[in-house]
């Protein structure tokens, strides 16, 4: 309570006194105002960007990416937004929507699996590739996810975005795009950081978070090595008002408890030959339970999930005279999740939704080869090529208990990519009104085996999924002066099924399908095929963009840029859906109405099964016992399939401004999401819906606007984030779903200058949520004496139920 109260109290006092601050301060906290010009930058397209630096969204050095928009969050980003970890932060980026976090469950895929998720633009985070330093990370759980709770902020240098389709350079899942977090090289010492902090809402959950560093360097290398702890405490239900009944139990917040360590490693072996290497190894557990109302309110399901996971990637770099680098790269890495239940007592309910104990082993190997620099000359500047191939092998294991089998599926996947920067107006020949005119051409071919099954009795078999694909980009930039630059971009992009969706099983049943919502008398017996599609083919994406930034001259520090981008997604995963009646419209393209006996033996033989292998049930058992294949009078291909077609259309508007002031130094960001389609077509015979502003989907505006002010030792941070209101259309009246806006807020006081013992400390407060805003009320779907059962009262996926946080983080360097 004296928290609740207090906490708000005393930062919004500490941030109305920064006016008050006595000018002389002995030394400013963070960098000076040279150095500063891109502080709280959320878009620096136009950063300078150093000779050997390989920028997200491109294999070339030495340059930004022409015409792809890239969203560069730095370490001191990171810092002012006050969060307890990077995943958390990310959570706050509008482009990121639905993703999940281990430190809030929802409902999400990450925190189904104990992990933290990125989905940019609401694609899911199976089509968001996720990188570190460059290169990929062995995905958790059902392998359709990378967890990046484990990495400490404390190691990250910067977070890189690109919010559109990137497959023509990084091949599949980068969909959505890809989120590269670069790990720090930039320091030497040691650094010490202590975050603690609590929620004020119910029982306070607390975390804390402790990190050490250490970084040395030497004439010829540097080294950095980060141990990170994060411990945190659970939320229920039953601690917020908001919540329906019957889930009290129900976790929302979980019990999480997470040892992580990440190192990296350059030294050069002679004048033109560099090694580096980078690496990590997380240990981490998560307890959590759930409550369903039809089992009792004293009988919630307990849960326990421990997560071990490491990697490295091993770099050789070798000079090829002037301009030339050849890279040779082999990375490994691997996450075991094991889920069991804690509560074993003899009196606990059977758990009708899984078995008391699962595994998953998810492993990735790859071995590449690259090079890049410059081909020749033009007026306008160096014409540069980068060239590569890729070999990679995927390893996904299942193991359920008991006396399952264990099963281990792998897939091989082959690689090559090249990407061709052209400058063809640059310093040297620009003009009036033709400042800078850049084109980029890139594209990468990628080739998917069969997905092998191998069971651990010994059997084993080929999966559907073998394909290949082709996925240019092609990229233009035009700036008619220095202050403005245009750009557009083309591309393609695809993503693969999952292994976990190749393990399906295929399944042959006769049965009378009576469809709930459209009775049928004397619906035919159907044999229904369930499993995977043999020919299953990659999603497969078309994406454009369009879009201006801005840097006038005549307002230093002000960066504006907005970026119009349209996705159509198409052959997106999926099983016939819409009518359970053989003779609907809806699902015609997947019935045979009245097939011959040739038809359903051939029908049968493509599953590889044989007409025994056939499981009737209902009054269809009775028709088949009978009268055999003859008294089938419909075939149903229900098996995942390239089925739905998704398009998105939006902008993207952001702007940064920082100034020096009479006050200090200043600066405000912006960075707003307006999406103006989201539209699906769950298969070719049902209508296209509009998912966009409803539950659980994308929103058509969201925005985090923000503000610091930096005076002597002191900094400020002050963010707003927002969600539009929107419309539930789950029931046959709409109901309003109102609009969420938190405010986040933070002070921080750099010691250094005060003495040697407090050279290096900086203390800094933080709020999430300021005003302790609940989320909106979203009401469920059943009802018991006027109140709604059997869900969380709240959009987990747009809105968050932890409430008030506030915590404090002192962070010594030495």
């Amino acid at each position: 309570m004296y928290i609740s109260l207090l906490a708000p109290s005393f930062l919004i006092g500490l941030l109305l006194a920064l006016p008050n601050v006595a000018d002389a301060q002995t030394r400013s906290a963070g960098p000076t105002s040279e150095t500063q010009s891109q502080e709280g930058s959320l878009f620096k397209n136009e950063t300078v960007i150093d000779d050997e630096i390989v920028v997200t969204g491109t294999a070339i050095r030495g340059i930004a990416p022409p015409a792809t928009p890239v969203m560069i969050f730095d370490k001191q980003d990171i810092a002012d937004s006050g969060v307890p970890s990077l995943s958390e932060f990310l959570q706050r980026v509008p482009q990121n929507t639905g993703g999940g976090s281990a430190s809030e469950e929802g409902r999400s895929l990450g925190a189904f699996f104990a992990g933290s998720a990125i989905s940019l633009r609401g694609f899911g985070s199976q089509r968001t590739l996720t990188l570190l330093n460059g290169n990929r990370i062995a995905p958790q759980g059902d392998g359709v996810f990378v967890d990046i709770a484990f990495i400490p902020a404390a190691a990250v240098e910067m977070v890189e975005i690109v919010p559109v389709g990137a497959s023509s350079l990084y091949g599949a899942d980068a969909v959505g795009g890809v989120v590269n977090f670069r790990l720090r090289d930039d320091y030497e010492g040691f650094e010490t950081q202590l975050v603690t902090g609590a929620t004020t809402s119910g029982d306070a959950a607390t975390t804390v978070n402790f990190t050490q560093s250490a970084a040395t360097a030497w004439d010829t290398g540097n080294a950095l090595i980060v141990y990170d702890y994060f411990d945190q405490g659970g939320i229920l239900a039953g601690d917020r008002d908001f919540t329906g009944p019957g889930l009290s139990e129900t976790t929302l917040v979980p019990e999480i408890e997470r040892h992580s360590v990440v190192t990296s490693l350059r030294q050069n072996l002679a004048e033109r030959t560099t090694v580096l290497f980078d690496g990590y190894f997380v240990s981490s557990e998560t307890a959590r339970q759930s409550q369903f109302p039809f089992v009792g309110a004293n009988l919630p399901l307990e849960e326990n999930i421990e997560t071990d996971a490491f990697g490295g990637t091993l770099t050789l770099q070798h000079r090829l005279g002037e301009t030339w680098l050849a890279q040779g790269i082999a990375t490994y890495s691997e996450n075991d999740l094991n889920g069991f239940d804690i509560d074993t007592s003899t009196g606990k309910p059977t758990n009708i939704f899984g078995n008391e104990a699962f595994a998953r082993f998810n492993r990735t190997s790859v071995l590449e080869a690259k090079a890049d620099g410059e081909l020749f000359d033009l007026s306008g500047g160096a014409v540069k090529l980068a060239v590569g191939g890729q070999f990679r092998e995927e390893r996904f294991d299942r193991d359920l208990g008991g006396t399952f089998p264990v099963s281990r599926y792998k897939r091989d996947v082959h690689a090559a990519y090249g990407e061709l920067f052209v400058p063809l107006v640059g310093v040297q020949n620009r003009r009036p009104g033709v400042e800078r005119l850049e084109l980029s051409v890139s594209a990468r071919y990628e080739d998917f085996g069969d997905a092998d099954e191998s069971l651990s009795t010994g059997e084993k078999s080929k999966r559907g999924g073998s394909t290949d694909s082709f996925d240019p980009q092609f990229g233009l930039l035009y700036a008619p002066s220095p202050d403005l630059a245009l750009r557009a971009s083309y591309g393609k992009s695809f993503t693969v099924a999952p292994l976990t969706t190749l393990r399906q099983n295929t399944r042959l049943t006769a049965s009378t399908l009576l469809a709930l919502d459209e009775p049928l008398d004397g619906a035919p017996n159907t044999l229904t095929v369930s499993g995977v599609d043999p020919d299953l083919g990659p999603e497969t994406s078309t994406y454009w963009t369009l879009g201006a930034d801005w840097t006038p001259s005549g307002v230093e520090g002000l960066r504006l840029s907005v970026t119009y981008y349209d996705i159509d997604l198409e052959d997106v995963l999926g099983r016939p859906t819409g009518s359970r009646n053989p003779s609907s419209p809806l699902i015609a393209d997947f019935v045979v109405l009245n097939p011959t006996v040739a038809q359903i033996e051939e029908t049968v033989d493509a599953t590889g099964l044989t007409i025994d292998d056939i499981i009737a049930f209902g009054s269809g058992a009775t028709a088949f016992a009978e009268r055999g294949l003859a008294s089938i009078g419909a075939i149903y291909q229900a098996s995942t399939t390239n089925l739905s077609r998704q398009l998105y259309r939006g902008f993207d508007l952001i702007a940064d401004y920082a100034t020096q002031t009479a006050w200090g130094r200043a600066g405000a960001t912006a960075n707003i999401v307006f999406i103006t389609d989201f539209e699906e077509q769950t298969s070719p015979g049902q209508p296209v819906v509009d998912r966009l502003s409803t539950p659980f989907q994308p929103i058509d505006l969201r925005a985090r606007l923000g503000g610091f002010l930096e005076r002597g030792a002191y900094r400020g941070n002050l963010f707003v984030n927002y969600t539009d209101s929107y419309e539930d259309n789950r029931f046959a009246t709409a109901r309003d779903v109102s609009s969420f806006v938190t405010v986040d807020a933070s002070l921080s006081y750099d010691f250094s200058g005060h003495g040697q013992v407090s050279d290096g400390l900086r203390v800094q407060l933080s709020v999430q949520n300021f005003f302790d805003r609940d989320p909106p009320e979203l009401l469920g779907l059943t009802q018991e004496n006027n109140r709604f059962t059997g869900e969380l009262g709240y959009d987990f996926v747009n809105a968050s139920a932890r409430g008030r946080f506030v915590s404090l983080a002192v962070t010594k360097s030495w």
